[in-house]
C-alpha cells in the first residue's frame, strides 16, 4: 500500500510537457541559428539549461531555461564598445 501511493506520487511529478518544451526550443534556436549564422539548425548553439535541461524539472513547469552561443565576431564588436557594447545584447 505505501510502496504503491509512493510510486503513484513519483509517477505525478514526471515532465508531462516535454513535446511542447523541445518544439519551442528548436523554435527559437531555428529563428537565432538563421539570424546570426544563416542557417536553420534547430538545435546547433542551443543548449537547454535549468532544471529541464539537469532533468529535475516536474509536472507544471512553465518555463525553460536555454543558453544560445553568438558567434565571435558578434562579441568583438560589442565587447570593442566604449559605452558597455556588451550590454545592448540584452
Amino acid at each position: 500500500m505505501l510502496a504503491q501511493s509512493f510510486e503513484e506520487f513519483v509517477n505525478s511529478l514526471q515532465l508531462d510537457n516535454t513535446e511542447d518544451i523541445q518544439t519551442k526550443f528548436k523554435s527559437i534556436t531555428k529563428r537565432l541559428n538563421t539570424s546570426f549564422y544563416n542557417n536553420n539548425s534547430e538545435e546547433e548553439h542551443g543548449y537547454i539549461v535549468g532544471s529541464v535541461g539537469r532533468q529535475t524539472a516536474i509536472s507544471g513547469v512553465s518555463d525553460m531555461d536555454m543558453l544560445f552561443v553568438l558567434p565571435d565576431a558578434l562579441y568583438s564588436q560589442y565587447d570593442g564598445d566604449d559605452w558597455n557594447g556588451q550590454k545592448r545584447i540584452t
